[in-house]
């Protein structure tokens, strides 16, 4: 998803990222805040089921 460079990056320096940092890289598909979590899950889900 990060390409290889930046999957070594995370592989070596073990750092933490925020949200926004996952999602700049592609490693989420989005963030929202943790009391819509559920919400946003029950959207992607009824998504998906359509």
């Amino acid at each position: 998803m990060v390409g290889e460079k930046k999957a070594r990056e995370i592989w070596f320096l073990c750092r933490r990222y925020t949200a926004q940092q996952a999602l700049d890289m592609g490693m989420v598909n989005a963030v929202v805040p943790h009391g819509e979590l559920d919400a946003e899950v029950a959207r992607w889900c009824a998504e998906i089921m359509q």
